[in-house]
């Protein structure tokens, strides 16, 4: 267990090093927060500008890249709707659901191919 979570922060690490001249598109995910460390089990980036998330995943599977989007808030999910009577209004998980992907992670994902990853995804933001 210590060795796979090594190797997912020393991966996120790099993912992080990677896009940290790309603040201007994206959000990084915090490599600690009140003293717990980003065990990167998954590495996600938020995409600041709104509703480009679906073309740019799109984009980067044409390119043989794969991503996900983020988990859709549980407060819009059918089942939860059914369930609450609630009207709520969380904005910022919402925001979260709409521009959040999952860049490609594992032991699969080499450096060089991490490299690869970031190069095409910032050509295709900045064609977005």
């Amino acid at each position: 267990l210590d060795k796979t979570i090594n190797f997912k922060i020393k991966q996120g690490n790099f993912y992080r090093y990677l896009l940290s001249d790309a603040l201007d598109f994206i959000e990084l995910p915090l490599k600690e927060h009140n003293g717990t460390v980003n065990h990167y089990w998954v590495f996600g980036i938020l995409l600041k500008k709104e509703n480009i998330r679906d073309k740019l995943i799109e984009e980067l599977l044409k390119e043989g890249i794969e991503t996900r989007p983020f988990f859709w808030p549980l407060h819009l999910q059918p089942v939860i709707k059914d369930i609450s009577k609630e009207n709520k209004n969380l904005i910022i998980s919402e925001k979260l659901g709409r521009n959040g992907l999952y860049l490609p992670t594992g032991r699969h994902i080499t450096p060089k191919l991490q490299k690869k990853i970031v190069k095409i995804l910032l050509e295709k933001l900045r064609e977005i």
